[in-house]
C-alpha cells in the first residue's frame, strides 16, 4: 500500500513542531543526507518557522506519523538580484521512489516564486545521482562553475 503523505511548509505545522521528536526525526533525516550524525541549529529552525530568510518543507507519513522527507529553501535579495537556494532535500531511503521528493521540491519551487525570486540555486553531491535526475525533471540546468567554500576554521 502506497502511504499517505502530506507536504507542508513548517510554518504550517503545530507550534510544537520543534519539540525533541521532531528533533530527532530531522536528525535521522540529515544523518542519511551526511553518512554522519550531525548537531542542528535549533534557532536556525525557528526562524525558518516563521518564515524569517526561508522556510522548511517536511514530508509526513501521516499513517506511521513520522517525518519522511525535507528540503529547505533560503531567499537573498543582492544588488542584482533577488534569488533562493534549496538547501537539505532529503527522503528516508524506504520511501524514495514514491515522488516525495518531487512534492517538497515543488513546493519550495512555489515558495520562491512567492518571494519573486528570479531564479534558484542548489548543489548536489555528485553521489546522489537519484536527486540529479529530479533536478533534471524539475527542468534545473547544470551551470558550468565552480563552487568554492571557505570553513571558518582554516581562519584560525
Amino acid at each position: 500500500m502506497t502511504p499517505r503523505i502530506e507536504v507542508m511548509e513548517l510554518a504550517d505545522m503545530p507550534s510544537d513542531c520543534l519539540r525533541q521528536s521532531f528533533m530527532e526525526q530531522l536528525t535521522e533525516l540529515h544523518t542519511h543526507l551526511s553518512n554522519r550524525k550531525i548537531n542542528l541549529q535549533v534557532g536556525a529552525l525557528q526562524k525558518l518557522a516563521t518564515r524569517d530568510g526561508g522556510t522548511m518543507v517536511v514530508a509526513i507519513d501521516s499513517d506511521a506519523g513520522r517525518m519522511v522527507g525535507a528540503g529547505e529553501i533560503y531567499f537573498l535579495t543582492t544588488s542584482r538580484t533577488k534569488k533562493a537556494l534549496i538547501e537539505n532535500v532529503i527522503v528516508l531511503p524506504d520511501y524514495e521512489g514514491n515522488g516525495i521528493g518531487s512534492r517538497i521540491c515543488k513546493k519550495l519551487i512555489q515558495t520562491a516564486k512567492e518571494f519573486g525570486a528570479n531564479k534558484i540555486e542548489l548543489t548536489s553531491n555528485p553521489t546522489r545521482k537519484s536527486a540529479h535526475r529530479l533536478y533534471g525533471r524539475l527542468e534545473f540546468k547544470r551551470r558550468d562553475t565552480n563552487v568554492y567554500q571557505l570553513t571558518m576554521e582554516a581562519q584560525k
